[in-house]
């Protein structure tokens, strides 16, 4: 009766025997039962992964500085602060997992840098743009070294007439007056000391050439 009830253990014996009630030997059973359970975590080796670090503002639960393996950290800032790096930490055989230290930056830093860096993307987004277009007219000057606009006026001198493109002046127009031209009748004199050589036939009389008149457009740029 008394071995299968103190299943054994010499302590829960004596004490059974000792005052005759059952209570008082499963009592001193279950006090061994717990001093072995104590032995054995206190013989069991355990790693600490040691203290993080943490910046000014910086919050972290549990708070301490003695991690023992399993244990989670989780890091947050002050109101006024805004949290960079990874939030959560966690102990694992005496060393913590991958991640960056964690710090706070206060609000009127982080709006500063935010404004910063959007400016001085814009400025670098339009000093490509500039850069491109110079590099395109350069290139295009370079093929056309002899006129700004290359299409108009090539346009302009092969079509007289033609009104001028904006931006200069309009051309100016000269005609030269029509004037009849007279020719005098050649020689009909023979030469005595040469041979018989007869006269050129004399052109027809009061015959007048005129000279038909061009337009002539010169064009000058504003």
């Amino acid at each position: 009766m008394v071995e299968s009830t103190c299943q054994g253990i010499y302590e829960c014996q004596y004490d059974y025997i000792m005052t005759g009630m059952r209570e008082v030997g499963i009592n001193s059973m279950n006090v061994m039962f717990k001093l072995e359970n104590l032995k054995a975590r206190g013989s069991k080796i355990w790693i600490s992964c040691g203290a993080l670090r943490k910046d000014e503002g910086v919050l972290k639960y549990p708070p301490g500085n003695n991690y023992l393996s399993g244990i989670t950290v989780t890091f947050t800032c002050k109101p006024e602060y805004f949290i960079h790096g990874d939030q959560q930490r966690t102990c694992v055989n005496g060393t913590w997992t991958q991640g960056w230290w964690v710090w706070c930056r206060s609000r009127t830093a982080e709006y500063a840098l935010k404004w910063l860096t959007g400016i001085s993307v814009s400025l670098i987004f339009v000093l490509i743009c500039a850069a491109i277009f110079f590099g395109c007219y350069t290139r295009r000057k370079g093929l056309n070294p002899d006129s700004n606009f290359p299409v108009n006026r090539s346009l302009a001198k092969s079509k007289p007439g033609v009104a001028s493109p904006k931006g200069t002046r309009k051309s100016e127009r000269t005609t030269v007056a029509e004037k009849p031209v007279q020719l005098s009748q050649p020689s009909t004199s023979i030469d005595s000391s040469g041979p018989n050589i007869r006269p050129k036939p004399p052109s027809s009389s009061g015959t007048v050439y005129y000279s038909h008149s061009r337009r002539i457009y010169s064009e000058t740029s504003a």
